[in-house]
């Protein structure tokens, strides 16, 4: 509950003062909720591997969090870093074909759909 009401207080700052923020953080609905684009960087090299627009209304709500379109934009940040991840998991490890082959596989049937 702390962290949802210091968010809800960043906000409320960045709408008063009206400044651009960097805000860096490792969890995904914190980034959602916060930004108006979310950068999606690579493991190594680290590069840009997308920007993705959050097109969220302002003034914030706590509600907006379980809204469809909250839910869309983060499955879209999701999907990158488990690409991402996927990616460095089988350069860093030696029997990761087991879990590359799955998310193959996975990735095939979201195309049959």
């Amino acid at each position: 509950m702390t962290r949802m009401l210091m968010q809800e207080h960043h906000l409320r700052l960045f709408e008063q003062v009206g400044r651009t923020n960097l805000f860096v953080t490792s969890e995904l609905d914190e980034a959602v909720f916060l930004a108006d684009r979310v950068i999606i960087l690579t493991n190594r090299p680290t590069r840009v591997k997308r920007i993705v627009d959050i097109d969220l209304p302002r003034p914030r709500e706590i509600s907006m969090v379980g809204s469809r379109r909250f839910l869309e934009l983060k499955q879209q940040a999701l999907e990158t870093l488990h690409e991402e991840a996927v990616k460095a998991f089988a350069a860093g490890a030696k029997n990761a074909y087991d879990l590359v082959d799955a998310y193959g596989r996975r990735a095939k049937m979201k195309e049959v759909r």
